[in-house]
């Protein structure tokens, strides 16, 4: 009886609240053409901290016009989005604009939690326990920076994105290294594309 009656208990369990937050995306740039390795300047002064924590105790000072160089960032997730299936879809991880890996299936009413929006490719997502890399949008995106039609049928409705820290990790002409909070900073050099 007492088997039965947690049988029950675990099938009617709601569904994972999504990741544990928040949530580090470890050695990626945040969004598209990556400049890491090479010279950033400061356009105002750049507090560097110890760690890629807002707490972390101060490490150096950057000031404006100083050089410095980008070695690799973390992306923090402090409020994971969340995109609600609306009807039976499919996805699969991208690198770019190639997809790999076994195609994962959502049923309508799932929920699918978004980490991170990687550019002009996709997001990495939280879907079931696991990551999903750079996964091509099944969902109107409409944000301030961005708009983007799903490429198929639209099988979901985003009913909040993701909100993140850009965390970066640099090097500066004395050789002290530190991470820098990515927020609202004026620094030349950090778009690729452009």
């Amino acid at each position: 009886m007492w088997s039965l009656i947690a049988t029950l208990l675990i099938a009617a369990a709601p569904e994972s609240n999504g990741p544990q937050l928040p949530f580090t995306t470890a050695n990626v740039f945040d969004g598209e053409c990556s400049t890491y390795g090479y010279k950033w300047v400061a356009r105002e002064r750049l507090v560097v901290r110890t760690e890629p924590t807002e707490t972390a105790p101060m490490a150096f000072e950057i000031q404006p016009r100083q050089a410095f160089v980008a070695k690799t960032g973390n992306v923090v997730t402090v409020q994971a989005g969340v995109v609600r299936v609306t009807a039976p879809t499919e996805f699969r991880e991208g690198r770019g604009y190639q997809k790999y890996g076994p195609i994962q299936r959502a049923r309508k009413g799932e929920r699918i939690y978004l980490l991170r929006f990687n550019g002009e490719t996709g997001f990495d997502i939280w879907f079931k326990g696991k990551v999903f890399r750079d996964v091509e949008p099944f969902w109107r995106v409409e944000t301030k920076s961005s708009h983007m039609e799903p490429s198929g049928a639209e099988t979901g409705v985003a009913v909040s994105y993701p909100k993140t820290i850009w965390y970066v990790h640099v090097k500066n002409r004395q050789g002290q290294m530190g991470w820098l909070d990515m927020t609202g900073a004026k620094i030349a050099g950090v778009d690729g594309c452009g």
